[in-house]
């Protein structure tokens, strides 16, 4: 889970990378980058820490946050849901199992969302789920899907039922306004709707693939200041 100024922003996941069993200064995760964001103004949260499976006695510490397009006073919301993506290497080396990458087409595989569930206050898993296809919004970019996801969720691990491979980050449930192309907005988390309510994932494709492997092999050429 993500903490940040003292309070619980969002979900994280553990990656696997091909530098994985060389690593010596931290493990790397990746989240949705708006949970790093306060929403109300727009600009970071002071100080993050990530706790390993929800473990209260647990912090680590962000060592670097790796470069990103999201851009928080953004009024483009599908823009936003596609450049909604950050990985961070943290300060310390985690015991916990990692998640592989999978990049492809997941339409009509079975989906799991795992992420925190605010109702229940751990981390829970949404099965029997399914990629959507909405008729009013598309995008290369996004793996939209029909997994129940509550507040705390953003940043969930969004797995291939069968392989158990990592084919979405999730980001949130996009407000479409039937009347526009586009997404109204960008809540925290919600009960998918079919077309009014949808929720959304950063689609694990080659490029996110590629951001990865530059960050593991090179961290100090790819990071926020």
């Amino acid at each position: 889970m993500i903490f940040c100024d003292g309070r619980l922003r969002g979900t994280a996941i553990h990656v696997f990378t091909p530098l994985h069993n060389s690593l010596t200064s931290g493990s790397i995760i990746v989240t949705a980058a708006h949970v790093l964001y306060d929403q109300k103004t727009a600009k970071p949260f002071n100080k993050c820490v990530y706790r390993p499976e929800n473990k209260r006695l647990t912090k680590v510490g962000f060592a670097n946050i790796s470069l990103h397009q999201f851009n928080p006073k953004s009024g483009d919301k599908l823009q936003q849901a596609e450049d909604d993506i950050v990985f961070i290497r943290l300060k310390k080396i985690l015991i916990q199992p990692t998640l592989t990458f999978r990049a492809g087409n997941a339409i009509g595989r079975e989906l799991l969302l795992i992420g925190y569930n605010s109702d229940e206050n751990n981390i829970s898993q949404s099965e029997g789920c399914y990629q959507f296809r909405s008729h009013y919004f598309v995008s290369e970019k996004l793996l939209l899907h029909d997994c129940d996801a509550n507040s705390g969720a953003s940043g969930g691990a969004v797995l291939d039922a069968l392989t158990g491979g990592l084919v979405g980050v999730h980001g949130g449930t996009l407000l479409v306004n039937k009347s526009q192309s586009g997404g109204g907005g960008i809540l925290k988390g919600s009960k998918s709707d079919p077309e009014m309510l949808i929720n959304q994932a950063r689609k694990i494709d080659h490029k996110v693939i590629e951001s990865l492997n530059q960050f593991s092999a090179y961290p100090s050429k790819n990071f926020q200041d």
